[in-house]
């Protein structure tokens, strides 16, 4: 009988721990229902469907709709609009929850009716989308993903509108566009749309880098420079050479801060451009990425189109200690013109570190000009000739003036492990440390610039 009692007693208690969990389990089921139920909605309302508070009436839309048809007529375009803002505009400062679906609803209706209105009235309809956007960057609006593709029916009209003014506003709104971002952004979904928007507005605009229209051909270079997608920025590149000196002017503005794209090599040919303004901007360009003066003003004889400048340069690179003289003379011995060459080898004969030497042998053997061939072996010969050699393979070059300058008072093998190996020189792009004056004695004080860096 004990046995018995015990045997209920056990199975009594098991009974009541499983009703008792279950009982948990359901309760637990009842209090996240509502959460569930609340993120279906919030994400139905993402979409641009409002609820049932925040929804137009059908006769509210209908006056939205009708308001914005009514700017057909050319003669009631202006009033239209005006009672247009003016019906947003009290949605808006009572604070409705009706605004934001009034504003998607009116440039819905504006939408198909913009290219047939008259230009003072497409210029004003732009004002108005401007408006909008302005007003959902910032606040919280859960149908800003509907506003969208109207928006992008309108703009992409406007930027081919026959009216400069009216596509110039549209390339402003396009460039302010990349930096749009709604509070309610969040999910990759929307990450996704709003890139594709991007995307199809930059397609838009690529047509109008060949504009006729100077204007309009550097407001589209300024807004397609600007825009995050670096493979639509880069086709703003060949307008570097646009005939129009203000286009390559907002070239220079747009790209300033993405190296990236627009290298300091190719903004230096840029310092000896005929127009004044867009010299002085590749200048200020260069020094806002952190080169000094006197670099900035070697990098301009570098690139001249003189080729007498670009020669004389070889003299400038050698009195220079701000430098990496290796690297600049390696990039004039490779310069289109013979006469700049043969300056190139004769300089780097004079500085006379391995490197130096190793591009002479390169000139003398492998040179396309004869005249360049001849000079590079007569200073080789001469070379050769004053160290008691034979052959100019076997000439004994100057140390290199860095060994001395960081590692003079240590053995040889510990100088090499603080130099570590020599990087390969690289013109105008090269991040390595310069050598010192061709004397061979070090410059002291900080780490010269380097040439084109930034």
């Amino acid at each position: 009988m004990r046995r018995f009692n015990a045997y209920l007693l056990s199975h009594f208690v098991l009974g009541s721990a499983a009703i008792a969990f279950l009982g948990a389990v359901f309760c637990l089921v009842l209090l996240l229902w509502p959460w569930g139920v609340n993120d279906e909605r919030s994400g139905a309302a993402s979409l641009g469907r409002p609820s049932a508070a925040e929804s137009l009436s059908a006769a509210e839309a209908q006056e939205l709709q009708a308001t914005a048809e009514s700017m057909l007529d050319a003669q009631q375009a202006v009033q239209a609009l005006a009672r247009l803002r003016d019906r947003l505009n009290a949605w808006i400062d009572d604070k409705s929850p009706k605004a934001p679906y009034a504003m998607v609803v009116a440039v819905q209706a504006l939408a198909p009716c913009y290219p047939h209105l008259d230009a003072d009235s497409r210029i004003a309809t732009l004002g108005l989308l401007s408006d909008v956007l302005i007003w959902y960057e910032r606040h919280q609006a859960r149908n800003w993903l509907a506003l969208l593709e109207p928006a992008e029916a309108i703009l992409s009209a406007a930027l081919q509108d026959a009216v400069p003014e009216a596509c110039l506003s549209a390339l402003g709104i396009v460039r302010a566009c990349w930096r749009w971002l709604p509070p309610e952004f969040a999910t990759a979904a929307e990450r996704k749309r709003l890139a594709a928007w991007h995307a199809a507005l930059g397609r838009q605009a690529l047509s109008l880098l060949k504009h006729r229209n100077v204007d309009i051909r550097a407001e589209a270079t300024a807004t397609l420079g600007a825009a995050p997608d670096a493979s639509l920025a880069a086709q703003t590149l060949p307008l570097l050479k646009d005939e129009a000196a203000k286009v390559r002017r907002r070239l220079l503005l747009a790209l300033a801060d993405r190296p990236e794209l627009l290298p300091s090599e190719q903004v230096a040919p840029l310092l000896n451009d005929s127009d004044w303004g867009v010299a002085t901007t590749a200048h200020l360009v260069l020094r806002c990425r952190g080169l000094d003066s006197e670099l900035i003003a070697l990098a301009k004889r570098l690139t001249h189109p003189s080729e007498l400048v670009r020669a004389n340069a070889a003299a400038h690179v050698l009195g220079s200690c701000a430098v990496d003289q290796l690297v600049w003379l390696q990039r004039l011995s490779e310069d289109e013109s013979a006469r700049v060459r043969a300056a190139a080898a004769e300089a780097l004969a004079e500085l006379g570190i391995p490197r130096a030497l190793q591009r002479l042998q390169q000139l003398a053997a492998s040179d396309p000009d004869q005249q360049v061939r001849a000079v590079a072996k007569r200073l080789l010969d001469a070379g050769a000739a004053a160290t008691g050699t034979t052959s100019a393979a076997k000439l004994v070059p100057r140390p290199e003036p860095v060994a001395e300058a960081h590692g003079a008072d240590r053995p040889d093998d510990e100088a090499g492990k603080q130099r570590g190996p020599e990087p390969p020189a690289r013109p105008l792009s090269a991040a390595r440390k310069p050598d010192a004056h061709r004397s061979g004695k070090p410059t002291g004080g900080p780490d010269p610039v380097q040439p084109l860096a930034h």
